[in-house]
């Protein structure tokens, strides 16, 4: 890691970060609560992207520079399983992860889950975004696919009645 700065919202988290570790290597990231800890890890793990900076793990250069070097499959909209679509749609309509797990039968936290993982590759921080994000796969028809018609009302014929 060589570099790396993460914004978020109005501040600078971290600026400048460099390290290096070897195959095997165990590091310690310390220091106090909102030093940027978590928004590192976040950014190894390629669940968020830093402002600048390189971050490779193993030689494989990660989006830590804002550019994503990933396929651009990988993220937008038709990146998104199946389970993934009918969670954010969900989701978009406003309901609550409880809400949306008892529809789903699943538990909130696996709706909040799947929810921290929807939300970098659509490119979108909240939950308000999440109906125009979708929004390309209503146009193209995907979404019906997953029991979700046009207008993002469940559609009961495909998917069976609400739960």
């Amino acid at each position: 890691m060589a570099g790396l700065r993460i914004d978020r919202g109005r501040g600078v988290i971290v600026n400048d970060v460099s390290f290096r570790a070897s195959p095997g290597q165990t590091v310690l990231l310390n220091g106090p609560s909102g030093a940027g800890k978590t928004s590192i890890i976040a950014v190894l793990a390629g669940q968020i992207r830093g402002r600048a900076g390189q971050v490779r793990v193993t030689g494989n250069e990660l989006r830590a520079s804002g550019q994503p070097t990933a396929r651009p499959e990988e993220f937008g909209p038709a990146s998104l399983t199946p389970q993934q679509v009918e969670i954010a749609a969900l989701a978009a309509t406003g309901l609550t992860n409880k809400e949306i797990g008892q529809r789903l039968y699943l538990s909130h936290r696996t709706v909040g889950a799947h929810l921290y993982r929807i939300f970098p590759k659509l490119g979108i921080s909240s939950r308000a975004a999440l109906a125009d994000a979708l929004r390309p796969l209503q146009s193209s028809g995907r979404s019906s696919d997953f029991g979700w018609s046009a207008d993002g009302t469940r559609d009961s014929a495909k998917r069976g009645p609400d739960r």
